[in-house]
C-alpha cells in the first residue's frame, strides 16, 4: 500500500467515526480528538469546514455538534448526501437511507471500513444490508456461499480490507471468514445470541484484520497440525 492509499484510508476512518459520534449526539472537542487522532488542529478544522461542510454542524468554543432538529430522518438524508457528495458512498455497499438508518442506530460498530470498493452487484448489497441488521439484532442467519452451507451462524462484524468486504463470524464456537463476493443467500433466523466477547475484541485488532485474506490458509494448516 502506498503513503497515498495508507493517508486516504486514515482520513476515511477518522471521518467514519467522526460521523458517528455526531449523529449519536455526542459533542466533540477539537483538543481531545488531535490527541485521539494524531492530527493537527489545522487538519480537523479542514474536516470540519470542507470535508463535512454538507452536516448541519454548530461551533461553539472549539466544540461541533449536529444542531437540535438535525436527528431522524434529516440526519439519514444529511449523511447520505455527505456520503455520495465526498465519494464515501463507495465504502459501502448498496448505501441508501435503509441502511444509513441502520447503522445510526446500532451502538456498536458493525462494520469497519478504509478501503475503497467497486463492481458491487445488488445480490451483494441485499446481503450487506441483512448481515449489517443481523450483527446489529445479535440474529443468527443460515449463509450460502460458494460450496458450503453454513446454519446458525453469528455474524460479528464486516470488515473491508484491501477493497474485499470479509464477514467475521462465530461458527459452531469458532471463528469463520468468509468474502461477501462469495456469499450467495443470507437467511435471517428468529434465534438470537450472545457474542464471545473474546472473539469479539480479537475482530478489532491490527494483526488480525491484516491477516484476513490469508485466514483461511491459516486455519488449515492449524487443522493440519492438529491431526495425530
Amino acid at each position: 500500500m502506498t503513503q497515498t492509499e495508507r493517508r486516504h484510508d486514515r482520513l476515511a476512518i477518522r471521518l467514519s467515526l467522526i460521523i458517528s459520534r455526531l449523529v449519536s449526539g455526542e459533542t466533540l472537542d477539537m483538543r481531545r480528538l488531535t490527541a485521539e487522532f494524531g492530527v493537527s488542529a489545522r487538519t480537523l478544522y479542514r474536516d470540519f469546514r470542507e470535508r463535512l461542510m454538507y452536516l448541519d454542524l454548530e461551533c461553539r468554543n472549539g466544540c461541533y455538534r449536529l444542531r437540535a432538529g438535525s436527528g431522524g430522518a434529516q440526519a439519514e438524508l444529511d449523511v447520505l448526501t455527505f456520503a455520495h457528495r465526498t465519494g464515501m458512498a463507495g465504502l459501502f455497499p448498496g448505501l441508501d437511507r435503509r441502511l444509513v438508518g441502520l447503522l445510526l442506530a446500532c451502538d456498536d460498530v458493525p462494520c469497519l471500513t478504509g478501503d475503497s470498493t467497486s463492481g458491487i452487484s445488488p445480490s451483494a448489497s441485499l446481503s450487506f444490508y441483512r448481515l449489517i441488521k443481523a450483527i446489529t439484532t445479535c440474529q443468527r442467519v443460515t449463509l450460502l456461499a460458494d460450496g458450503q452451507r453454513c446454519e446458525r451462524l453469528a455474524p460479528y462484524r464486516l470488515i473491508a480490507k484491501d477493497g474485499t468486504w470479509y464477514l467475521v463470524a462465530e461458527h459452531h464456537g469458532h471463528p469463520a471468514v468468509f468474502t461477501l463476493d462469495e456469499i450467495h443467500t443470507i437467511q435471517p433466523t428468529k434465534e438470537t445470541f450472545t457474542r464471545n466477547g473474546r472473539l469479539y475484541r480479537l475482530v478489532e485488532e491490527a494483526t488480525f484484520i491484516q491477516a484476513l485474506p490469508h485466514f483461511r490458509c491459516i486455519q488449515q494448516s492449524l487443522k493440519s497440525l492438529s491431526l495425530p
